[in-house]
């Protein structure tokens, strides 16, 4: 039978190769030349949209259940085992490899790219936030070209998820931030939820970390964060650039870097510089003055007479308290508009967690509106005052009437509650 996989494994990627397609487990996404990979999830099993992805334009797929199939099949016991085969098999030996591993509640996929950047622009890393076993799999297979340095986000939404990323692709280099209240509905406790991500610790070969670990981790080369072996502040900022000092064991940089960077950002690119050194590499900060901030994160755009802050990807009370502070740092005598949606995986904790984003949203805020669509509407256990919107297209309205004001919109919600698409549509707006 191992022989026989092997052989799957070198079909498949001999046709992604050949066709120039890439791996899909989602049907709507196929497009000509790619291979489809049915995967069974929580509410969808992926061969039932086996002959949907052939419509697409699959050239093959990869199934574990025997169906009717309109098309060219390779069964194997386990599509789930069978799509890290494949990526162990992209990934090859490890003897020259280094695989840096960053975990946390904020701030992964800055960390990934701000360490990219400060390493020269030259390794991999992995697209976006795939950061399961399953996005690292795929972006492995679709993506991976060699590179002897690897930049990986590992995610933890549950208990048990640390480990079973750590077995996958075991970590050279752990980064450790911050733990806060982040999936916390997941787990029996805050105590819980960070003993998942201190894990990390036991895997890597050497760590980095956040001075909040300082009594709970004894194996830590450099601990970043104030009071740590690398530290990062803000001098100046306004919302073109801002001017950051990092102190590193005596010595001092001074960058100006592109855009509004908030404490927890700057907070990163001392992970980011940690990491470097942790490498034996000096941190390219020249590279950095091609960064920008990465979409739906603290991202700050002029409409019309507006200034309208994306922080739609994901939220927290951390984060909404971070970015918050900048807002008020850059803008304090300007009327100051809270966009705010629920912050999902809260569990039980939901009610105690929304009434503190409230409570914090109109301290911080002149006018605090809520965006509450069916299904994700675990805000309104906490709503007040506030004026709610159930639906897209009114809170649009409502937007819309205030770009022609000079007026700051500050935009956050989990990515489940798709604030983004509001956000994506105040862009559009004519004369923007």
């Amino acid at each position: 039978m191992q022989e026989t996989l092997n052989e799957h494994v070198e079909k498949v990627l001999e046709t992604l190769s050949r066709t120039g397609g890439k791996l899909k487990i989602d049907s709507r996404d196929v497009k000509s030349h790619d291979v489809f990979l049915a995967l069974k999830g929580e509410r969808h099993d992926g061969h039932d949209f086996v002959n949907h992805a052939f419509e697409n334009g699959a050239v093959l797929a990869i199934v574990e259940k025997k169906r009717d199939y309109k098309g060219s099949i390779i069964e194997v016991p386990s599509t789930l085992s069978f799509i890290r085969e494949l990526a162990l098999y992209r990934l090859g030996s490890r003897s020259n490899k280094t695989v840096v591993a960053i975990t946390g509640s904020v701030g992964k996929t800055t960390t990934k790219e701000l360490i990219w950047y400060l390493t020269g622009k030259t390794g991999f890393k992995v697209p976006g936030n795939l950061n399961t076993p399953i996005g690292l799999a795929l972006s492995l297979i679709n993506e991976y070209d060699g590179e002897a340095l690897l930049i990986l986000e590992y995610g933890v939404s549950y208990p048990g998820d640390m480990d079973e990323i750590c077995r996958f692709v075991s970590p050279d280099v752990g980064v450790l931030l911050p733990v806060g209240s982040s999936h916390i509905g997941n787990f029996s406790s805050k105590e819980e939820l960070l003993k998942e991500k201190l894990k990390l610790s036991e895997y890597a070969g050497k760590i980095v970390a956040h001075v909040s670990f300082k009594d709970r981790l004894s194996n830590v080369e450099i601990f970043f964060g104030d009071g740590g072996d690398v530290f990062a502040r803000i001098l100046e900022v306004d919302p073109t650039k801002t001017k950051v000092e990092v102190e590193e064991k005596g010595r001092t940089f001074v960058l100006t870097l592109p855009g509004v960077w908030h404490d927890g950002m700057v907070e990163d690119l001392s992970a980011a510089v940690a990491a470097c050194r942790v490498l034996g590499m000096e941190p390219r900060f020249d590279c950095l003055k091609d960064f920008s901030t990465l979409e739906g994160r603290f991202r700050l755009f002029k409409i019309l007479q507006a200034y309208v802050v994306d922080d739609t990807y994901n939220s927290s009370i951390e984060s909404f308290n971070v970015a918050s502070q900048m807002i008020n740092q850059l803008w304090p005598e300007k009327e100051k508009v809270a966009v705010l949606g629920s912050i999902l995986e809260q569990g039980k904790e939901s009610p105690h967690t929304h009434e503190i984003l409230l409570n914090n949203a109109r301290r911080y805020f002149n006018r605090v509106l809520v965006y509450a669509p069916p299904g994700v509407d675990e805000i309104l256990t906490a709503v007040d005052r506030e004026e709610v919107f159930t639906d897209e297209e009114e809170l649009l309205g409502r937007l819309r009437e205030m770009l022609s004001k000079d007026v700051i919109l500050y935009c956050k919600a989990s990515h489940g509650v798709k604030l983004y698409h509001v956000v994506k549509k105040l862009k559009g707006v004519e004369g923007a």
